[in-house]
């Protein structure tokens, strides 16, 4: 739905809202983006491929907060 990707006539900040789906999981990460226009600052793109491996809310170091693995 295009209210849940932030698309269509939901594609700024304006009319696209955190959903219960997405405020359960910053309730969770606190530190997580948990939507199109959760924070302006933070924001980033993965060029290319389609095949990643994420995780959310490590236990590990601060450079683990976010790893990403993209097969070739």
């Amino acid at each position: 739905k295009p209210e849940y990707c932030c698309s269509g006539a939901f594609a700024n900040p304006n009319t696209c809202h955190p959903t219960a789906y997405s405020q359960a999981f910053k309730l969770a990460c606190p530190r997580s983006y948990s939507y199109a226009f959760d924070d302006p600052t933070s924001t980033f793109t993965c060029a290319g491929g389609r095949d990643y491996t994420i995780t959310f809310c490590p236990v590990a170091t601060p450079r683990s907060i976010l790893h990403a693995h993209h097969a070739p």
